[in-house]
């Protein structure tokens, strides 16, 4: 793999809050308000099926929703479904602005679960990603593989891990390692981490904090496995 070919393609910070944000007419506009002051410019905003979702396609798009997601709890999602030239640590300053203008307008609030989710490509130094996988990382043979008696397109690896502590700041690690299946010369390395206990009345949404927590894990333990099993 090589590690200086990585594009993040994906970068995303969702909050699970109570209680449920009153998405009054008012706080709305005022949220609007606040972000253009902040320069984030939404292409739309729109109130459908108790959430209100912003989006920005141009330039650097931008996906926000806020609203219900089950009784008495509301989210507050934050999603760069395309980076292009952006990094991840560009991506957190912006979710960072969008959380402090979500925590004035809706200050009574508290923390019950978050995840944060990276996901990037990397070019493989095999003819096939899957093959790197496979033979170089697993030190499989390829003949082992038609025991399917079909081809295999792609593939790869998953690992779930617990957090080690009782530290209500453990979180759980899920990790993806796949051969990307619509190009198959690159790798596609997922990493979503969910920190499922509640937070203290009040502690700061921080997404900036949570994104770069999994953007290191995803360049180093995650690359470094790749690259030194």
């Amino acid at each position: 793999m090589d590690r200086n070919s990585r594009i993040t393609v994906y970068a995303g910070v969702n909050f699970i809050v109570a209680p449920l944000p009153n998405l009054t007419l008012d706080n709305r506009l005022e949220f609007q308000r606040q972000l253009e002051n902040n320069g984030i410019q939404l292409s739309d905003l729109r109130f459908d099926n108790q959430k209100l979702i912003g989006t920005r396609i141009a330039n650097m798009p931008l996906q926000i929703t806020i609203g219900a997601l089950g009784p008495q709890v509301g989210q507050i999602l934050i999603v760069a479904p395309e980076l292009r030239n952006r990094s991840v640590e560009g991506f957190s300053h912006e979710a960072n602005d969008v959380a402090s203008i979500f925590s004035q307008i809706w200050p009574q609030r508290q923390i019950v679960g978050c995840d944060a989710t990276v996901r990037d490509l990397y070019d493989s130094t095999e003819q096939h990603a899957f093959q790197e996988l496979w033979e170089t990382r697993l030190n499989q043979p390829t003949e082992g593989l038609q025991l399917f008696n079909r081809p295999v397109l792609g593939g790869g690896l998953r690992f779930v891990m617990p957090p080690t502590s009782n530290d209500p700041g453990e979180p759980l690690i899920e990790v993806k390692i796949e051969s990307f299946l619509n190009d198959t010369h690159k790798l596609f390395l997922e990493a979503q981490v969910t920190w499922n206990r509640p937070q203290p009345p009040g502690t700061a949404l921080d997404p900036e904090n949570r994104l770069t927590f999994v953007d290191n894990f995803l360049q180093n333990e995650v690359v470094r496995f790749i690259m030194e099993g």
